[in-house]
């Protein structure tokens, strides 16, 4: 089987569905949640957008871009 023979096609309403859940909710609270106690963060929120579950997190002081690097850990 050749990779030509090969045809995936998305199912975007379920897709979109997923990225909207409360499970992906869930994955996005605990991540923003270890961003934000590594990086000295003092507010998170999860919110659902017209595409998708977004998470932010904010500080007032960002000395030394500790969110940034929070991330990457």
């Amino acid at each position: 089987m050749g990779k030509s023979d090969v045809k995936i096609v998305l199912n975007r309403e379920g897709v979109g569905n997923l990225l909207k859940s409360a499970e992906i909710q869930q994955v996005l609270k605990r991540e923003a949640g270890g961003i934000a106690e590594r990086g000295g963060g003092d507010e998170t929120e999860i919110y659902v957008a017209s595409s998708r579950a977004v998470a932010q997190v904010s500080t007032r002081r960002n000395k030394g871009n500790k969110l940034l690097k929070a991330v990457r850990q």
